[in-house]
């Protein structure tokens, strides 16, 4: 190996393990449990070497990796990722509040890390406002499956230990209801003008968790979303199963403007989840397809690649 790429590898191990501010890479991840890393030089990273030489990602490390700081510009990120991360989010917390009888909205997200073996983990941390006005820090670890289907698995949510959450008088409410009896009641009587989807929001929230699967696997918009995900508005939702949460959901939304702003898109997807609580699974039985528009159709294939896309 070139002497000078040895000494460049070198440098970037003794800064992980000794980092320019007293601490290091795998000190940050031991003390917030992998949801904080500072900007460390990655390993498994090849840095351009010379003029014309591309940044180049090598899949398969198991090391943690951060692919979001609010603290940092929006530019060093794809925003089809941002938008992908809020999606991911306002469903654990939509989550959350049914599982402990809660109110949180208004979800931004903070910081997000993501390891790639051995499942795909996204670890993200973001902020919810509470009734009365203040704010608290959660965090959610999501496990991203791609086949044979694309499901997440919303590990666990939790209020971020140890943090200066404001208003905490609103966390004396919380009260975990009895899981079994959750259930049902999801089964039985979720629609989307009962009480439950009026608190949660969880026939939106899935709907666009389906659109931004559709515009970046069947679209391939891998930087830039197709469409809007906040103009997307829930048509219909009808049950398709008496044992478990399934779904079939009719929803519409908007192209972004730098498509066409005046067209809207109709689609329909098939959502399912196996398991609510305490993990919750969030399975799309069938990719959202338009049923009016003009995007291409969904062909499985292309979920083969999907896997390095982010990484």
């Amino acid at each position: 190996m070139n002497t000078k790429l040895e000494s460049s590898s070198d440098k970037r191990k003794r800064k992980l393990e000794n980092g320019d501010n007293g601490g290091s890479y795998y000190e940050d991840l031991k003390r917030s449990e992998n949801f904080e890393v500072g900007d460390y030089p990655i390993p498994w990273v090849h840095y351009p070497q010379f003029p014309g030489d591309r940044l180049q990602f090598c899949t398969g490390g198991s090391m943690v990796l951060k692919v979001y700081d609010i603290s940092r510009s929006s530019k060093d990120y794809r925003p089809v990722e941002l938008v992908q991360l809020l999606c991911y989010s306002r469903l654990a917390m939509a989550f959350y509040n049914i599982r402990m009888g809660t109110n949180f909205s208004v979800v931004k997200v903070l910081m997000a890390t993501a390891q790639n073996s051995p499942v795909y983990t996204k670890y993200v941390t973001f902020e919810a406002e509470t009734n009365s006005g203040g704010s608290v820090i959660f965090q959610t670890k999501i496990f991203v499956y791609y086949r044979p289907c694309f499901k997440i698995e919303i590990s666990f949510v939790r209020i971020k230990p140890d943090c200066n959450n404001s208003q905490p008088s609103d966390l004396d409410h919380i009260a975990v209801v009895d899981e079994g009896a959750l259930l049902s009641r999801v089964i039985s009587t979720y629609t989307t003008d009962s009480a439950l989807d009026s608190q949660s929001s969880l026939a939106l929230y899935l709907s666009q968790f389906a659109l931004v699967s559709h515009d970046v696997f069947v679209l391939k918009q891998f930087r830039v979303a197709k469409h809007d995900i906040e103009s997307l508005k829930v048509l219909q939702l009808v049950k398709l199963d008496s044992r478990v949460p399934s779904y079939l959901i009719t929803f519409e939304a908007s192209l972004l403007a730098e498509t066409d702003r005046k067209s809207v898109e109709t689609f329909e997807t098939k959502i399912c989840m196996p398991t609510l609580f305490p993990a919750t699974t969030i399975e799309l039985s069938s990719e959202a397809q338009v049923i009016t528009g003009n995007s291409p159709p969904f062909n499985e294939s292309h979920l083969s690649f999907c896997h390095d896309v982010y990484f």
